[in-house]
């Protein structure tokens, strides 16, 4: 599973971001990887938000491709944060998706 927190500024995203990040330890044993990759090793996948050419289809695309191939051999879910996903379009969240191997997402809800 893939889940995306997504808020925009002034809303504890940052906040949220730290604590992600911070108890990435603990996320790990209960089955979720909060990745390094794109936070500059601060909070939010604030690079991946901002930078998505980078990240889907780019230079980064292979350290992105092997979080979600770990992610999913080890049987474990993703959380990415960022303020900047809430200006992507759904095409954008798709292309990310894929990326991370997560192309089963029938279920999932793109914002319009």
């Amino acid at each position: 599973m893939l889940l995306l927190h997504i808020g925009p500024h002034k809303t504890a995203t940052t906040y949220v971001q730290q604590n992600l990040f911070a108890g990435r330890a603990e996320l790990a044993a209960l089955g979720w990887v909060y990745p390094e990759l794109g936070t500059q090793g601060i909070s939010g996948q604030h690079d991946i938000a901002h930078k998505p050419g980078d990240f889907l289809g780019g230079e980064k695309t292979e350290s992105l491709v092997a979080v979600g191939k770990a992610a999913n051999e080890a049987g474990q879910n993703i959380v990415l944060s960022a303020e900047g996903f809430c200006r992507w379009k759904p095409e954008r969240f798709k292309a990310l998706a894929s990326v991370l191997g997560q192309e089963d997402n029938s279920d999932c809800l793109y914002p319009a």
